[in-house]
């Protein structure tokens, strides 16, 4: 599966006709933030055959298991069926009080059918 787009809140990926979205879970407090900062992925990184590679070319794992690897202390590595890893940084911002629970969730939905209609816009330009 191919990156399609990355947020704050998720990264979208496709691939067999599917869709998937990697988001993280944690009940945001007042006074803290705990999260996964998506929006820190590199455009390109090396891969374990020391050459450049294309984040969003990259072949992905569809399985939440082998696509996310654990660092701890840092937050986890996306894993390519390649065998490359890229950082995902995990941060947790508060005074102590707070929760540092955090989850990451892939959820897979079935794409019925995707038609692009940028031709059909009014366009105000």
């Amino acid at each position: 599966m191919l990156i399609h787009e990355i947020t704050e809140e998720y990264i979208e990926f496709r691939g067999n006709g599917k869709l998937y979205k990697l988001e993280y879970e944690h009940e945001q407090e007042c006074c803290e933030e705990v999260y996964a900062d998506f929006l820190s992925l590199p455009s390109s990184f090396l891969g374990k055959d020391g050459k450049e590679k294309r984040l969003f070319l990259a072949d992905f794992e569809e399985d939440l298991d082998k696509l996310i690897e654990e660092v701890e202390g840092q937050g986890f590595m996306l894993c390519t069926k390649d065998g490359d890893k890229i950082l995902v940084n995990c941060y947790d911002i508060q005074n102590g009080w707070y929760s540092s629970d955090l989850a990451v969730v892939l959820y897979e939905i079935t794409l019925l059918k995707e038609k692009p209609i940028t031709q059909m816009i009014h366009q105000y330009i």
